[in-house]
């Protein structure tokens, strides 16, 4: 199959999309094909021509516990046409296309939470909450089978979860008598990195909570998501799918590696798009989803995202690669981190590890190091400052530093460390985070579902990825910047310094005492200094200067208030193993 790679340069402006509307029919003649509020489902048509015809799924992330659904958007949970009372719908983008090209339309909500797989329930706030999307997807084939045998074209896609829809209902779809099967896979697709990363979480309380239930043929639910190896098994080659270098979910983040992955898929399937890193892609959440957003009316590099598309749906091959957006100044994490190994006595091929997130200066912590090693976890420093700030600048930057490396970096950084750390063959077991000053304040983002959620999705890192992360850890946090959680939904160790000018004094921890509460501890050392646990800092080496609120400030060491704490986080860090 001969590559075409679709090139237009210049300023183009695409025709403005169209409100498509449908109408909702509704699922209640199949009892099991329910919401997560017990409605019935319903699904919004449009008839055109009857020989065309375009099955469409809905995305919305999932609930991967009974806290994360029941910060669900209602929405989410609940039936359009009969809970909501929505009798039409308004689509546009590529439902305007669709429509455009006379296809006949059928859009599926979403409303199971479970990525359309499932067929359980789960107890919530003592209420049996039923997940049933796999029992939805078998009404939908019960009730328009007959039109989809009929089609000359019967074209199935999806966005996020509804891609993930597609891929599971893949071969039912080849069974039908259409005469042409075309597929469109807008964001979650499992490059052999992306499995690779997904797989390590197959036996993760997330994973578990997702799918509770499997249908027949997905028993490795993997199996049944999309992927190169799924359309070879099902010997698919139409299908146009989008996987973006920046998108959130993405959990494995090696660019040059993906990049190349993605050349070789698009070597197999009729169209696709894959765009580098640091593209401003309108109406998207972290580059996820662009075919039903205003990102598929958008240029770029001179390519508008709905030419590539129109010229696929048309028949014609059509692919759309981009390298990083010039404007992109990532830096390789592999150039950012150092690494050590934990002490002997462990077992040495495969150690936990935990990974430090410093504090402006950005020059690590050679005492936490030789404490967390002797814990037997590896020792990951990353250095944040490399092509956002300088080292050596004088103490006043102290004064600004907020606005040299923010904790988002930070967090982006971390990320990035653990996709690298999985591919590492010393590590196993669970990750730590420990944060320092400005990276306390990144922990204190992710230690709490609503602040961790925001940030994550700010960054373009999907939530799954804190499946990887076992516990997190926090010394002298900027709570100024990142406040300090009211809870915490990860096992959090934090040590408040009493004496911390630095932080105390713009009123930001605000915590006198020590404090258990569910998964969070707080440590308060009364006569601590900010710094206290670097060596660094000690003697003749101790740093004074004003804050931005012309407040003095000492970063120094403290032998005493190091021990006491060392003493806490060894407990901590064999806990999480």
């Amino acid at each position: 199959m001969k590559r075409a790679i679709c090139f237009i340069w210049g300023i183009l402006l695409s025709t403005q999309s169209y409100a498509v509307i449908l109408t909702g029919e509704s699922l209640a003649d199949y009892p099991e094909a329910v919401c997560n509020s017990g409605s019935p489902a319903g699904v919004y048509v449009k008839w055109n021509n009857p020989a065309k015809i375009a099955l469409l799924f809905d995305g919305g992330d999932a609930a991967r516990s009974a806290i994360g659904y029941r910060n669900r958007s209602e929405s989410l949970k609940e039936s359009r046409l009969h809970d909501m009372k929505e009798t039409t719908r308004e689509m546009t983008f590529i439902y305007d296309e669709l429509d455009q090209s006379g296809y006949s339309i059928i859009n599926v909500p979403y409303c199971s939470s479970d990525i359309y797989m499932g067929d359980h329930e789960h107890e919530i706030r003592n209420k049996s909450v039923p997940f049933r999307g796999s029992k939805i997807l078998s009404a939908i084939m019960q009730k328009y089978g007959a039109q989809f045998d009929a089609a000359d074209i019967l074209l199935v896609g999806g966005f996020s979860a509804g891609t993930i829809a597609t891929s599971y209902l893949m071969p039912v779809i080849e069974k039908t008598k259409a005469k042409k099967k075309r597929y469109v896979l807008d964001s979650f697709w499992m490059d052999e990195q992306e499995l690779e990363a997904r797989a390590s979480l197959s036996s993760s309380a997330t994973t578990k909570f997702i799918h509770k239930s499997l249908p027949e043929g997905c028993e490795n639910f993997l199996d049944c998501y999309p992927s190169d190896k799924r359309l070879s098994d099902l010997e698919v080659t139409d299908a146009f799918i989008v996987w973006n270098r920046g998108d959130l979910y993405r959990l494995s983040r090696d660019d040059d590696s993906h990049k190349q992955l993605m050349d070789k898929t698009f070597a197999i399937v009729s169209g696709g798009i894959a765009l580098g890193r640091g593209y401003a892609v309108k109406g998207v959440s972290g580059d996820h989803v662009i075919l039903n957003a205003p990102a598929y009316e958008q240029a770029v590099n001179g390519t508008t995202i709905a030419s590539v598309f129109k010229q696929w749906l048309n028949e014609g091959e059509s692919h759309f690669v981009t390298d990083n957006s010039p404007e992109y100044k990532g830096i390789p994490i592999t150039e950012r981190l150092s690494f050590k190994e934990g002490k002997a006595g462990f077992n040495k091929k495969a150690l936990p590890t935990a990974i430090l997130l410093g504090d402006l200066d950005c020059d690590g912590n050679d005492t936490l190091q030789k404490r967390v090693t002797s814990s037997g976890y590896n020792f990951v420093s990353i250095d944040h400052c490399k092509g956002r700030t300088r080292k050596g600048d004088s103490l006043n930057r102290i004064k600004q530093a907020t606005s040299a490396v923010l904790p988002e970096d930070q967090i982006i950084d971390a990320f990035d460390a653990i996709s690298w750390i999985n591919r590492q063959d010393w590590h196993e077991g669970p990750v730590v985070l420990i944060g320092q000053a400005m990276g306390g304040a990144a922990i204190n983002y992710l230690a709490y579902g609503r602040t961790r959620d925001r940030i994550l999705e700010r960054s373009s890192i999907s939530s799954e990825a804190m499946s990887f992360v076992s516990g997190l850890v926090s010394y002298y946090p900027f709570c100024a910047v990142g406040r300090m959680p009211p809870a915490a939904d990860v096992p959090y160790l934090s040590f408040i310094a009493g004496n911390d000018d630095l932080d105390q004094g713009m009123n930001g921890c605000n915590v006198i005492a020590d404090k258990k509460a569910g998964e969070m501890q707080i440590k308060y050392i009364p006569d601590a200094p900010h710094g206290f646990d670097k060596e660094a800092y000690a003697g003749n080496k101790m740093r004074t200067g004003m804050t931005k609120g012309n407040a003095r400030y000492k970063i120094a060491y403290d032998s005493k208030s190091e021990k006491m704490a060392s003493k806490e986080l060894k407990a901590f860090l064999s806990g999480m193993r």
